[in-house]
């Protein structure tokens, strides 16, 4: 019963549980109706780990950082090129 995606992303009796059958999933289910200890601590690490993974804010710092490093990137080969090739005419462009 565990699909592709949700083994990667839940971590067993950390923040959820991966189960194979109805059986296992009824036996996990129980036991975090009987132990609230167990399911504030396991909610609150899926809240985090939801938090710091998968929201908005974490997507866009990930996606700025990315585009940071790729106009580095591209400033450090203008720079290279300029040092072996010389600066560009602005006149003619070449």
């Amino acid at each position: 019963m565990v699909a592709s995606g949700v083994a990667s992303q839940i971590e067993h009796d950390v923040d959820g549980y991966l189960v194979n059958n109805i059986p296992q999933c009824a036996w996990f289910a129980l036991r975090l109706l009987r132990d609230p200890v167990l399911h504030t601590r396991m909610g609150q690490a899926a809240r985090e780990k939801v938090r710091s993974r998968f929201l908005l804010p974490r997507m866009l710092r990930d996606y700025l950082l990315l585009v940071r490093s790729s106009v580095v990137s591209r400033i450090w080969l203008y720079i290279r090129l300029v040092r072996q090739c010389g600066r560009p005419d602005t006149e003619t462009g070449r």
